[in-house]
């Protein structure tokens, strides 16, 4: 296809592909038609149109995420005048990145894929943050699919490597895992904290949601923290899917009741710029280790 349909290498602009037919004397050097073997042994319909790099099929830089000016978001106006980006929840900034997306307002058929801007950033775990309309997905791995409110479709989490190669990286607390990833309401259970760096870290806090958890091992490596025993007005807030914890999960429709409870984990120092809050969750369970499946 000679349509638009992916990112440039360095993922700050989107791409097209280059590609010509084959067929075409005026595209494709004659001479090199009959010397088929070595520049199209596949017998591709389409081609590079570089004769210098023997038509291999390259990806060219179309119009910049970072710019809105004639090599940016004006160059998409200029080819499409009716384009509204914010339909497509894009953003032309300094930190923003091409990413392959579906995502559209307003729209229930199938979607096309399609290289699109969006604001991101990288921390110093090398890791992608997309963020819509003030929405931010934490891109644990390349590949996945993130989903945001009020969109239908998806973004592609672009590749890290790439994306985070050519932007100033945020600092932050890294974690690599956490275990155990749920416990009783009531608290008082040991969590494992697994990461590297922490030595950097000064007067560092965590919470499980707004639990606190005391930190009793601390390592460059390794943090081994007890959490507090909530009050009973902070159990009766987290049993009745509170805010404060973001999102419940696994209701007990029968009973109108919350089984298992998620907690985004917060990390602060005293010499981190913005305090760190992780995608990776905790769970507040009516049992310990409760899957949400039983009574």
């Amino acid at each position: 296809s000679t349509s638009l349909q992916a990112c440039f290498y360095d993922y700050t602009w989107t791409g097209t592909c280059s590609l010509v037919p084959w067929n075409d004397p005026g595209k494709v050097e004659p001479e090199d038609m009959n010397k088929k073997d070595w520049y199209n042994p596949n017998g591709q319909s389409l081609v590079g149109q570089d004769n210098m790099l023997d038509y291999a099929n390259l990806v060219l830089p179309w119009y910049s995420c970072r710019s809105t000016g004639d090599n940016g978001l004006k160059r998409m106006v200029e080819f499409e005048p009716d384009y509204n980006y914010s339909k497509y929840g894009e953003a032309f900034l300094p930190n923003s990145t091409c990413a392959m997306s579906t995502l559209q307002q307003g729209f229930t058929g199938s979607l096309l894929s399609t290289s699109r801007c969006y604001e991101a950033w990288c921390g110093t775990d090398h890791r992608v943050r997309l963020i819509v309309n003030g929405e931010e997905y934490y891109c644990k791995k390349d590949g996945q699919q993130a989903k945001f409110s009020g969109f239908a479709g998806s973004i592609t989490c672009p590749p890290a490597a790439q994306v985070c190669a050519n932007r100033k990286l945020k600092e932050i607390f890294g974690v690599t895992s956490l275990f155990p990833d749920r416990g009783p309401i009531d608290g008082q259970n040991l969590v494992a904290i697994v990461g590297n760096n922490y030595d950097n870290y000064q007067n560092v806090t965590i919470t499980l949601g707004t639990v606190p958890c005391e930190i009793k091992v601390y390592k460059d490596n390794y943090i081994l923290c007890k959490l507090q025993k909530p009050d009973d007005n902070t159990q009766k807030l987290i049993r009745e899917k509170s805010n404060i914890l973001k999102q419940t999960l696994d209701t007990n429709t029968e009973k109108n009741e919350y089984r298992m409870f998620k907690a985004f984990y917060v990390v602060k120092s005293t010499n981190n710029r913005t305090n760190t809050t992780y995608p990776d969750s905790y769970y507040f369970t009516k049992r310990k280790y409760d899957t949400g499946m039983k009574d």
